[in-house]
């Protein structure tokens, strides 16, 4: 597998309080990963940049569909 590339834990997860997790000390090689519950806040300045492809996805309902669709909206709780 290349360098930033693993396999999906299958057993013994945890939950960790987020003030215990500093995110400048994480090696992508450790045996141990996490999954982050975030707020995102897209800037303007970046819209038209990104516009071809938003970096985030959300999923919406349209025409009574619900699609995962990229957008530049500011996300909360992802």
């Amino acid at each position: 597998m290349g360098d930033f590339q693993q396999l999906l834990p299958l057993e013994n997860f945890q939950w960790i309080h987020p003030k215990k997790i500093n995110i400048n000390e994480y090696e992508p090689n450790e045996n141990i990963g996490y999954l982050l519950e975030v707020d995102l806040e897209y800037p303007k300045e970046l819209h038209d940049l990104h516009n071809g492809y938003p970096l985030e996805t959300e999923h919406f309902v349209i025409n009574g569909c619900k699609k995962l669709t990229p957008n530049l909206h500011d996300k909360k709780n992802i």
